[in-house]
């Protein structure tokens, strides 16, 4: 009875509503039913936690009412304003890099997309918005000597030296975010072939990537000191 209840006022209050912040926490429920990753719901409501705040502070309408020269005053805030959400963080006391800038923009057309897609605005204020170009960061990758003195810095046949000379291989041969090193196990090394199971990427897909011979001499030494 009650798990029926809370689906009642969950349906009920939040979806049939003209109230951005309520539609704001029915779209959250909707990414979550969907299963999106943690770290994008997050993002997702940072996002429209400051845009509904911004929409408060300058008085404009509920999500319904709201045109792209609105979201073009809220765009230029975020890549001008040094003083951003009344907070005292040093993060929002300088303008939003331009991939900030472009960040909010995706989050706010998939936001008002699904709004629009369920018939609870007339239509998306961001369809004909020209999406910011986001910054351009050349990569440098790391020099032969730099590598060397990375893997001097782990030498040794100890078990945390072990560990962390398999972590260094695995950034260099397969370019991994931090999140999806984190869930590598030792059975996800295939050694026959050379390849790397990575179980959880982003969106939750799963991916093959390829591995180099240091990686792999590492899985045969921790395979015959543990008999596997």
């Amino acid at each position: 009875m009650e798990k029926q209840v809370v689906d009642r006022l969950t349906i009920e209050n939040l979806i049939p509503t003209t109230n951005t912040e309520s539609l704001a926490k029915g779209y959250i429920l909707n990414c979550r039913s969907e299963g999106k990753s943690p770290k994008t719901i997050a993002i997702y409501q940072i996002v429209l936690k400051n845009f509904i705040w911004y929409c408060k502070q300058n008085s404009f309408p509920e999500a319904h009412q709201l045109t792209a020269v609105h979201i073009r005053h809220f765009l230029w805030y975020l890549s001008t304003e040094t003083n951003r959400w009344g907070s005292n963080n040093p993060t929002t006391r300088k303008p939003a890099s331009q991939t900030t800038v472009s960040d909010y923009y995706r989050a706010l057309h998939n936001f008002f997309s699904w709004l629009s897609r369920e018939q609870l605005i007339p239509s998306n204020p961001l369809i004909n918005l020209k999406k910011p170009k986001p910054e351009k960061k050349v990569i440098q990758a790391l020099s032969v000597n730099e590598i060397d003195r990375l893997f001097k810095e782990c030498s040794g046949n100890n078990a945390l030296a072990v560990r962390n000379k398999a972590i260094l291989s695995i950034f260099l041969d397969c370019g991994l975010r931090v999140s999806e090193l984190a869930s590598v196990d030792v059975d996800d090394v295939n050694v026959d072939n050379g390849s790397l199971l990575v179980r959880h990427g982003k969106g939750g897909k799963q991916r093959v990537v390829r591995i180099g011979t240091t990686l792999l001499t590492i899985k045969l030494v921790i395979d015959y000191k543990t008999g596997s």
